[in-house]
């Protein structure tokens, strides 16, 4: 049985046996990891990002019963932990919320290379960030879940935009990427 599959069936026993407890050290432990990552990444403080986290497993708590088997979890998911960083962004006056990623999380260095090549490759992923963090928000919300997700079409469900939008925009940030990395390579 895959993760949505599991997930559902024990959200749903859980709502009918009133046993919320167990559903919640359920999805506690499955999901805290990638909701950890996903709200680093709205954040890009890992402080924050627990407390978004906290906020986010509290509001999915007490929505449990309201979930519709017939919709995506994660996805369900995904926009409780998105709407808290942006309320908490917000609410910490901030103009834009800024979405960071981290890509320690993403990519393994490897274990070959030499201390000079580790050093340049750090440097080369530290100024991949600085240049995504310049792309409109709509872009960079498209990366990020393309990394997170792996699949244009898992990206349109979860952001609940059509997959044809989600491949324009991706397509868009990379076209918008090529400039930025080419003057910063040879600035």
């Amino acid at each position: 049985m895959d993760l949505e599959k599991q997930t559902k069936k024990i959200i749903l026993n859980s709502v009918r046996s009133k046993d919320i407890e167990g559903a919640m050290d359920y999805l506690v432990k499955t999901y805290k990891h990638k909701a950890g990552c996903l709200a680093y990444r709205f954040v890009g403080n890992y402080e924050t990002a627990r407390e978004v986290i906290q906020e986010s497993f509290i509001e999915l708590f007490k929505n449990l019963h309201k979930f519709n088997p017939t919709h995506n979890f994660y996805t369900w998911f995904y926009t409780i932990i998105k709407n808290k960083s942006i309320n908490y962004l917000r609410y910490k006056n901030r103009q834009i919320y800024q979405t960071r990623l981290d890509y320690n999380s993403f990519k393994i260095p490897d274990p070959n290379l030499n201390p000079e090549e580790l050093f340049v490759e750090k440097q080369k992923q530290e100024l991949l960030k600085k240049t995504i963090d310049t792309l409109p928000e709509k872009y960079k919300t498209i990366l990020i879940s393309s990394l997170e997700n792996s699949s244009l079409r898992k990206v349109s469900e979860t952001l609940s935009i059509p997959r044809a939008t989600v491949t324009w925009r991706f397509n868009k940030a990379k076209e918008k990427l090529k400039p930025l990395l080419a003057n910063l390579v040879y600035s």
